[in-house]
């Protein structure tokens, strides 16, 4: 049978079968792991148990498990007619039984129909105790129901011996006797030894992993597939959860270093920011400096400029019309101006340079001027004699007030 996928990832190409039986009045717990190796269904290991141990526990972890109810608890029978209904047969064979507290299962051998039923509390008490310590199981079987899987394949016609039961012609017309005799004895299957203490469990293993393909019926189809449901949620919450956390674990470290790398980046930008505002209000602070000087400047400015265009009408409205002015500097510069040099200038100064025909004349001008009562002191820094008119240069030095 091949499955699917996600069914080898459920079941781990691993089927398990558990035997619920009794030796020397003692319960025995029969367990037998198979394992799909090759395309083959290889045995990897079988133990014997008294009781649900760790060791049980442990060795059954994970695994879906075919079990099978083989001891006094079941009951036997054997119906020769042609009546395949269930229900009928159970009616027939145990008339005063009450089928809804049983579970019953049978399979046809040439024109015999072999039945085995088991009360439904103690299969239900039994699962129970399997579930408590997580041994799932998926499969059951009651009697030697299961050995029906195996028999075509075993292409023999000696006998069959296994617990509690003894199989006699079962190549040609299969009996079933219940026997409570103990012999080893081995079997070949497809390459594959097995011995008498194994041939029913490896029966159980092998119906398990071909999904119960065959002739039994039973009436416990919902039960089955209740627990077959429950493991495969159970196993792939177990297979999820690690892959889970990791995931989270994973986008949590993801975050986290994104979160760092991010957060840095923030803070670089906090701080560029926060460096941007103090430059940005110490360029503030300069711009008002800067504003109020210029300002100043513009005021200082526009004082000057009212103030020399004062000095300049007065002097110009009482020169002589014979007097022709060249030029008039307000406050001339001391030195050539240089890069990065503070302009010098004469404050409180004004050179007046211009021509005139006569000298009496620029004598009567300076009188004239000297009355001015914003001008401190004229003195007369160069005349030079032409021939038809001379020229001068006046140095005006005014007050402060």
């Amino acid at each position: 049978m091949g499955f699917s996928l996600l069914e080898n990832i459920i079941y781990r190409n691993t089927y398990s079968c558990i035997e619920v039986t009794q030796l020397n009045d003692g319960l025995v717990l029969n367990n037998l792991v198979t394992q799909v190796i090759h395309s083959d269904l290889s045995i990897v290991g079988a133990e014997t148990y008294t009781s649900i141990d760790d060791k049980l526990i442990t060795n059954a972890k994970g695994k879906a498990h075919h079990l099978i109810v083989n001891n006094e608890e079941v009951i036997y029978k054997t119906v020769t007619k042609n009546q395949y209904d269930l229900n009928k047969i159970v009616q027939e064979v145990y008339p005063s039984v009450r089928s809804e507290d049983f579970y019953y299962q049978y399979f046809i051998a040439d024109e015999d129909v072999h039945l085995f039923i088991c009360q439904k509390a103690y299969i239900d008490e039994c699962i129970v105790d399997f579930e408590k310590h997580n041994i799932h199981i998926t499969q059951l079987s009651l009697g030697c129901s299961c050995i029906e899987t195996i028999i075509p394949y075993l292409k023999l016609s000696q006998s069959l011996n296994f617990n509690n039961y003894k199989i006699l012609n079962p190549g040609k017309h299969l009996e079933i006797i219940p026997s409570s005799a103990h012999s080893y004895e081995e079997y070949y299957l497809e390459g594959l030894t097995l011995s008498s203490s194994n041939i029913l469990l490896f029966s159980g293993a092998l119906t398990l992993y071909t999904g119960k393909e065959n002739q039994t019926i039973s009436n416990f189809d919902v039960l089955e597939n209740k627990q077959l449901q429950n493991f495969k949620q159970n196993r792939l919450f177990n297979l999820a959860l690690p892959i889970s956390v990791g995931f989270l674990f994973v986008i949590a470290v993801l975050n986290t270093f994104y979160y760092t790398h991010y957060f840095d980046k923030v803070q670089h930008l906090i701080q560029l920011s926060e460096i941007n505002k103090s430059q940005r209000e110490a360029i503030i602070e300069q711009d008002s400096i800067v504003n109020k000087k210029q300002k100043l400047f513009e005021d200082v400015i526009h004082s000057t400029s009212s103030r020399s265009s004062f000095f300049i009408n007065q002097i110009a409205k009482t020169k002589p019309t014979s007097i022709n002015l060249s030029a008039i500097i307000y406050q001339p510069i001391q030195k050539r101006i240089r890069t990065d040099k503070i302009i010098e200038i004469f404050k409180n100064n004004i050179v007046v340079s211009g021509t005139l025909s006569e000298i009496n004349e620029l004598t009567g001008w300076i009188r004239l001027l000297e009355k001015e009562k914003f001008i401190k002191n004229i003195s007369i820094e160069s005349v030079s004699n032409q021939s038809r008119q001379s020229s001068f240069i006046l140095n005006i030095d005014l007050n402060e007030d």
